[in-house]
């Protein structure tokens, strides 16, 4: 969120063997189709503390995530990498052969929402175009009908600057946009 510097991440060891666990970042132009670029950036933005954890079996604990780069009207997105590694004992003999140590590799997108957020949108129900106007993501639900429920409807992400054309926002289906945990009327159609 916009006021937040940090966010703590549970990681449970679910398995039977103690584990390490590390965590990496990079920035990225955009999430999604067409994004996912990497960008190099001089000065640090995010860092984690700490770098590795060992985990016992049946235990978890957290890393912390803090976002130290510009407090500005830029929204920023990061990929960041979760790696678990099993630390097994092993007898090594001549029967033995080569053994092998899986590493479990999980990636999820960070997006840092801007300090000073603009949440903007146009909803044209005569073209069926939803645009995102402002400089912050949200989440877009069109239901089918003025009846519909959220599990049965199209869900979906929107990225500043993003349009989104489709007969569904022409045709009279309930729409909501969602952002900062409220949901926001978008179009009058149903209403």
């Amino acid at each position: 969120m916009s006021d937040e510097d940090f966010i703590a991440k549970p990681i449970r060891n679910d398995t039977k063997n103690l584990s390490m666990y590390q965590i990496s970042s990079f920035k990225i132009d955009k999430p999604g189709p067409g994004g996912e670029k990497k960008i190099y950036v001089k000065d640090r933005e995010l860092i984690h503390t700490p770098l590795e954890l060992k985990i016992e079996p049946n235990s978890s604990n957290f890393f912390k995530i803090l976002y130290i780069g510009p407090k500005d009207n830029q929204e920023r997105y990061y990929r960041v990498v979760f790696l678990e590694t099993p630390l097994t004992a092993f007898k090594n003999s001549k029967e033995d052969g080569t053994i092998f140590f899986p590493t479990v590799s999980m990636s999820t997108i960070l997006i840092v929402r801007p300090r000073k957020q603009i949440l903007k949108y146009e909803v044209d129900e005569a073209k069926g175009i939803i645009k995102n106007t402002g400089n912050t993501f949200f989440r877009v639900i069109i239901h089918q009908g003025c009846e519909g429920t959220d599990e049965d409807a199209t869900h979906f992400y929107m990225l500043p600057g993003e349009t989104y054309q489709d007969e569904s926002v022409k045709n009279t289906n309930r729409k909501f946009i969602i952002a900062n945990k409220r949901y926001y009327q978008a179009g009058k159609m149903c209403f």
